[in-house]
């Protein structure tokens, strides 16, 4: 899995997360809840391994490896410049 993987898994779980709480909030149980708080900690993981892979590339500087950009760019939405 890469970089741009990782994040788009991050997004999704966040996702999840957020209808999964929707549900408990019409009255869903504390196990329930607990599955929740788990798949926002597995999407912080995800999370954290993208921006490792980003730092990695060197998105962070003026001069980025731009054979990861494109990649990025579509896992943002967006089209590389």
């Amino acid at each position: 899995m890469n970089g741009p993987d990782h994040y788009r898994w991050a997004e999704a779980l966040l996702a999840d997360a957020d209808y999964w709480h929707g549900q408990c909030e019409e009255g869903g149980s504390e196990t329930a809840m607990r599955g929740v708080e788990l798949i926002v900690a597995r999407a912080q993981v995800h999370a954290t391994l993208a921006t490792a892979a980003a730092v990695a590339l060197g998105l962070h500087n003026e001069m980025p490896n731009f054979a990861g950009v494109g990649r990025w760019a579509d896992a943002l939405g967006r089209r590389a410049q």
